[in-house]
């Protein structure tokens, strides 16, 4: 890899500015499509989180903490322990 990337370089430098030219637009155009794309997937994450964060909302009764979501898992545990426990009797 290091005599390609050396040959590469070589080749770069030895390119005039024109010649440059048309290979920095593309990195340039490529870069503002990378920046539009990456806005529009974070503004779909976003949504999704949120829509996520609601629904969460909704069932713990408003309270979208990590204390509530963990207080829903530990009440649902200590239930199946309870009637695991009522069936062995």
């Amino acid at each position: 890899m290091g005599d390609v990337g050396k040959k590469v370089s070589e080749l770069w430098r030895g390119l005039s500015v024109d010649e440059r030219a048309s290979y920095n637009k593309m990195a340039s155009d490529d870069r503002e499509r990378y920046e539009r794309e990456s806005r529009i997937k974070d503004t779909i994450v976003s949504a999704s989180q949120r829509r996520k964060r609601e629904a969460l909302a909704a069932d713990a009764g408003g309270d979208t903490s990590k204390r509530a979501g963990r207080q829903k898992q530990d009440a649902h545990m200590a239930k199946r322990d309870a009637d695991r426990h009522a069936r062995e009797l």
